[in-house]
């Protein structure tokens, strides 16, 4: 195989080219799988963030359940108070007809 001087400096330079080419994507995946990395810890953190919206998003369904429950336990409460007003009232009246 006979190369001439000149031939042998451009294959040196195409190598020499195809080399820093090489470097440039190695760099290229490096700062890849950097971006991965991040991209990844970032996924991570919104899952925990909405981990957190749904706990609490549970603990309001319950205060409401709760509240829902003191709500219709203050209505019967309301009623059983007509009733009694109701029962006072019919006594008064009785009263006042006895008195009549």
């Amino acid at each position: 195989l006979d190369i001439s001087k000149e031939e042998r400096q451009v294959l040196a330079a195409q190598l020499a080219a195809s080399k820093q080419g090489l470097e440039g994507l190695a760099a290229q995946i490096a700062a890849s799988k950097e971006e991965l990395v991040v991209l990844a810890a970032q996924l991570e953190a919104g899952r925990e963030e909405w981990e957190v919206l749904r706990e609490q998003l549970a603990a309001s369904k319950q205060e409401r359940e709760v509240l829902a429950a003191q709500l219709d336990v203050r209505k019967e409460e309301q009623e059983v108070l007509a009733v009694q007003l109701a029962a006072r009232q019919e006594d008064r009246e009785v009263l006042a007809e006895q008195l009549a």
